[in-house]
């Protein structure tokens, strides 16, 4: 069997590895004990008998995951929405007779884990706060006025202390340290103990009345969300048999324990669906998680579906398609004009959706390092058309005509934006659900077609790592040994004081170079800022909810024996369960949703200010200034060696880091609204508050953004100070290095010899 063959081979390489570790010192003998790890667990669920297919929906927070699950297989919102990635749990949907809930608490050990983080994150907190003091008051001493607002005793300035930002502090601490405490601060509510390492069962008549009961396990404020680990749910639907779906939360999950979790299970899954909301279409993060998890997990290109989510919102944004869908639908009669432009919108949209995935996958298909599983899974998505989805018109028309008032406002403003009264029937066709639903239906006849590839790709993948991993070392060796024939002692005196010379005498061409780089990307980060303002709408929902709670009531009997009855004054009384409703909304939605909507704009910031230095470009702009000085041919100029000490230095720059707080944003909503609840009367005040909250949030961080251009030219400033240094540190300690090895060089060269030998004949 290929699995059995594939063990050998890993056997004889890690072997290989352990006994010339000393030889190149590298991570690779790590980096293979991690990937067959993977392997094994990934191998096992395929050929696992008689399983279920397993589906995964992926994508990044606030891409509409929950709400096309719950438009996708419930008759009512099933699923909550997770405000935040840290209380947001891994879902498991499949079927049983009669619906329950399963929940998974961590495990003692998890617990444990979150906990020694928290008191890291407290720890590190003190630190940094106490750092960040004594700078400021160093500060404050060594200027005339800084920080002196009023006077002491004889007339005397006294130093007003400053105030440090936590946003500042919490900055220097990984986001996984502060998830950890904000988990075990949210906690300290219940007693943890008796909940850790168990599990508990949750069985209700119907969805409606599990839904409910679910939020106290998974909602944003739920009172046992910091706990939960994962959330299992069974449904009586003739459709999940044969399959089971998995609801990921997202692979950048703060807490480490939940975020292995659901990479495991996705490497276990055999179909995945990534939504990405149309406003964010395929961003970097979605891209990575094509290249970096799903290709190791052995998911065949085939059974990987992208669907661009909330094409409500895309209209409504979009007006420029607006106006080309009614130009269009001008050429039809005036009375069939409105229902025209509807279809159009849907066609130019499917069309601009379908021109950015070509875009953006034709961008890393031809990008560096892109190996052969990473090619044919990005060729197979440029062959193949992303569907579009509103997941709330089809809620919007189920509930017509009597809308909640949850759905109301969205019916409204999409009737605004394209001038046309929707029916029940153009809701549903404008959602797209159905045709999803058939897709999913498709993957489940496919079950052991995919399960066969997936056994494939999986040890085509292995074979294919384990030999390029031989390669990989072996041409290290080579490179060893060329550097010690062809090197002494004498030599690597002359080269260093080569480099150094010419590098010295050549700074202004390098300094040019770094300074062309640095307009050109104070010129884009304007754009990087006005995309801020789309992002915003997929924060500007506050959900209005409806509690639904059942009280017996006492009523007369009518009919004609209960008429009689009344008449003679004897009137029959009876009771009965009545369903109450109550409208409101939650005041920690906005309060969430400002939080992270500044954390998300403030991290898609940085993310495009890390991005917009093209460190390829930038590097072989660099390398051709610094090597135009020197004479290749020159046999005391190593060109392999240099570009290695170049580049090596340049990766050490690093774009500035941004901070920003919206503390007192939300602040504000709490001394408006409270922490709770607002009934029917005040939501409407309350959206109109988050509205101007997202509108100032983004103005403040918008300023962030612009003084980070004084950052970036102070970033290349320092590059062009420090940069040549650098290198020349580097080619110093290079040199030092392979000194030592020529010392002993006849050794070091028989070590190789056996370590070359010993891959050759694997």
């Amino acid at each position: 069997m290929i699995t059995t063959n594939i063990q050998t081979e890993f056997q004889k390489l890690h072997n290989v590895l352990t006994r010339f570790k000393a030889d190149l010192p590298s991570n690779d003998l790590l980096e293979l004990d991690t990937f067959f790890k993977v392997y094994e667990n990934n191998i096992q669920s395929a050929i696992e008998s008689g399983r279920n297919l397993r589906i995964a929906i992926v994508g990044q927070m606030k891409a509409g995951k929950s709400s096309f699950l719950n438009a996708l297989l419930f008759p009512v919102d099933v699923l909550p929405k997770a405000a935040t990635p840290m209380t947001a749990a891994l879902t498991k949907i499949a079927y049983a007779p009669k619906p329950y809930v399963e929940i998974e608490f961590y495990s003692h050990a998890d617990w444990q884990q979150i906990e020694e983080n928290a008191q890291e994150y407290t720890r590190q907190y003190l630190e940094k706060e106490s750092e960040l003091l004594q700078q400021a008051q160093a500060s404050q001493s060594t200027s005339l006025f800084g920080g002196m607002s009023r006077f002491g005793r004889n007339n005397a300035p006294v130093a007003q202390p400053k105030t440090i930002n936590s946003a500042s502090i919490q900055q220097e601490i990984s986001h996984e340290l502060r998830s950890c405490y904000e988990l075990v601060e949210i906690a300290k509510a219940i007693n943890v103990h008796e909940f850790l390492g168990k599990t508990q069962k949750i069985e209700a008549d119907n969805l409606a009345k599990l839904a409910l009961q679910m939020t106290n396990y998974v909602g944003s404020t739920g009172k046992y969300t910091a706990i939960t680990k994962m959330l299992s749910l069974f449904a009586d639907d003739e459709r999940l048999k044969d399959i089971e779906i998995y609801d990921t939360p997202g692979f950048n999950d703060p807490v480490v324990s939940r975020g292995t979790q659901t990479r495991k299970f996705l490497g276990q899954c055999d179909v995945v669906f990534l939504l990405s909301s149309v406003n964010q279409f395929l961003t970097k993060s979605d891209l990575a998680l094509l290249r970096e998890q799903l290709t190791s997990a052995g998911i065949d290109s085939k059974a990987v579906h992208i669907i661009a989510t909330q094409r409500d919102i895309a209209i409504s944004m979009d007006r420029d398609l607006v106006t080309k869908a009614k130009l269009l639908a001008l050429q039809k009669p005036e009375t069939e004009r409105d229902k025209v432009t509807v279809g159009a919108m849907v066609y130019l949209l499917q069309q601009k959706i379908e021109s950015m995935a070509q875009q953006t996958l034709q961008l890393h298909l031809t990008g560096d390092s892109v190996d052969d599983t990473t090619r044919n899974l990005l060729t197979h998505l440029l062959e193949k058309k992303p569907a579009t989805v509103s997941a709330i018109s089809w809620r919007m028309a189920e509930q017509l005509p009597n809308l909640g008032s949850d759905l109301v406002e969205s019916y409204h403003r999409l009737v605004q934006d394209t001038g046309y009264q929707f029916s029940e029937a153009d809701l549903r066709s404008f959602s797209n659900i159905v045709p999803l639903r058939d897709m999913m239906g498709e993957q489940k006849h496919q079950k052991h077609e995919l399960l066969a590839r997936k056994l494939d790709n999986l040890s085509q993948g292995a074979n294919t790592y384990l030999f390029n991993l031989k390669q990989k070392t072996l041409a290290n060796i080579d490179e060893r040994l060329a550097q010690l024939d062809n090197s002494n002692i004498d030599q690597l005196k002359r080269r260093e004081e080569l480099l150094t010379k010419k590098l010295r005498s050549g700074k202004q061409g390098i300094s040019d170079t770094l300074g062309e780089e640095s307009d050109i990307i104070l010129a884009k980060v304007e754009d990087f800022i006005s995309e801020l303002y789309r992002l915003r709408d997929q924060f500007s929902n506050i959900e209005t909810l409806e509690s639904r709670s059942y009280r017996t009531e006492t009523y007369e009997q009518g009919g004609f024996w209960g008429g009689l009855f009344s008449f003679f004054g004897s009137p029959i009384y009876r009771t009965r369960e009545v369903e109450v409703v109550t409208t409101y909304a939650q005041v920690q939605d906005s309060i969430e949703q400002i939080e992270a909507f500044a954390e998300e704009s403030l991290s898609q910031l940085q993310n495009g200010l890390t991005t917009i230095v093209n460190m390829q470009q930038l590097r072989k702009n660099v390398l051709k200034s610094a090597i135009d000085l020197f004479d290749t041919e020159d046999a005391d100029f190593d060109l392999t060696s240099f570009k290695s000490q170049v580049n090596q230095c340049l990766e050490a720059f690093k774009p500035p880091k941004l901070q920003y707080s919206a503390d007192a944003f939300t602040k504000n909503i709490i001394r408006q609204f409270g922490s709770g609840k607002v009934d029917e009367n005040q939501i409407t005040r309350l959206k109109t508050a988050h509205r101007n909250a997202l509108r100032d949030v983004i103005e403040e961080v918008a300023k962030v953004g612009r003084s980070a251009k004084i950052d970036i030219e102070n970033y290349f400033d320092l590059m062009q100070n420090n940069l040549l240094e650098n290198v020349i540190s580097v080619i110093e300690k290079d040199v030092e290095l392979l000194k030592a090895q020529l010392n002993n060089k006849e050794s070091a060269k028989q070590s190789l010899g056996e370590f070359k030998q010993a891959l050759a004949t694997l």
